[in-house]
């Protein structure tokens, strides 16, 4: 393993050991029940709050997914940004009933809803089943990233399969010893690094190879003009019809994912919730760096 890998997985390390410590940590002197556990005994304030729903919003996907889009298939990514303003706008809706109606009767979890509110324990359990089958290709998908993360963090020494496993060991153990609380609480410290690549990157890779960002849009006007306007770079399947569809279709579905609903349970009253809708948009101007690293890539790794 070369010295630039060394350093890197010494740094991943140190940051997992870090991970670890705050999780292990945010539970000191709190029950161990599943209240707890499962919806931080609808504890978490809006900070909280809205660190967490950023931690479940913006994953894996969220920047290498975003990088590799922008660079295949260039505008038709902005359905990202898409989806997320229109499922925002339906969760400040939504997600204060769900509170409301989950802390009232003392519910912490979706098919805990579905069977309260329709008396219908097969219900409760077909939901229960379809939202674990449906949550494993996401799951997969966070996983995949993680792994893919450390194979290119250490050059290739570390095999992307090991890394996933790796990954996914430590994120399930993780979460089944700290809960949600635990997710929480490393939010900050996630949420403070991503920000912090971010605007390195956002700097660094315009000055560094374009010198500076309008060189760089005005080579993608001039050379990959066809990566401004739909149906995109590619085959062509990304026009109009397929981004308004897909906006509507996932704006709508997210605000009812398992994740989503375990962070509205877990706030401290309905008005966090809508609070956290209104300023979690601010969140995506982050995503246009991604976007924009992708671009840059057509020219430097064409």
């Amino acid at each position: 393993m070369s010295t630039p890998a060394i350093i890197a997985c010494i740094i991943f390390g140190l940051a997992m050991l870090a991970t670890i410590g705050i999780g292990i940590w945010s539970g000191r002197g709190r029950e161990r029940s599943l209240d707890e556990w499962s919806v931080s005994g609808r504890g978490l304030g809006f900070v909280f709050i809205l660190l967490l729903m950023a931690g479940e919003t913006y994953t894996s996907f969220s920047f290498l997914g975003t990088a590799g889009w922008s660079y295949s298939y260039g505008v038709p990514i902005l359905y990202l940004i898409g989806y997320l303003s229109i499922g925002l706008v339906v969760a400040y809706l939504v997600g204060p009933l769900f509170w409301t109606y989950a802390a009232r009767h003392k519910l912490v979890s979706l098919s805990d809803i579905v069977e309260h509110r329709f008396r219908s324990r097969g219900l409760a359990i077909l939901v229960a089943v379809l939202a674990t089958i449906f949550i494993v290709p996401y799951t997969q998908l966070q996983i995949q990233g993680m792994g893919a993360v450390v194979n290119a963090m250490s050059y290739g020494a570390i095999d992307l399969k090991v890394a996933a496993i790796v990954s996914f060991i430590v994120a399930e153990a993780f979460i089944l010893f700290s809960g949600l609380r635990g997710s929480a609480w490393v939010s900050v410290l996630k949420d403070g690094l991503v920000i912090l690549a971010v605007a390195f990157l956002a700097i660094y890779v315009p000055l560094h190879y374009f010198d500076g960002l309008a060189p760089l849009l005005d080579r993608v006007v001039s050379e990959k003009s066809q990566w401004l306007t739909f149906p995109g770079a590619g085959d062509g399947i990304y026009g109009g019809a397929w981004f308004i569809s897909t906006i509507i279709l996932h704006g709508i579905t997210i605000t009812v994912f398992p994740t989503s609903i375990a962070g509205y349970l877990s706030g401290t009253s309905a008005n966090a919730l809508r609070r956290n809708s209104i300023i979690l948009p601010w969140y995506q101007l982050l995503l246009l760096v991604p976007m924009m690293v992708g671009v840059a890539a057509l020219f430097v790794v064409p």
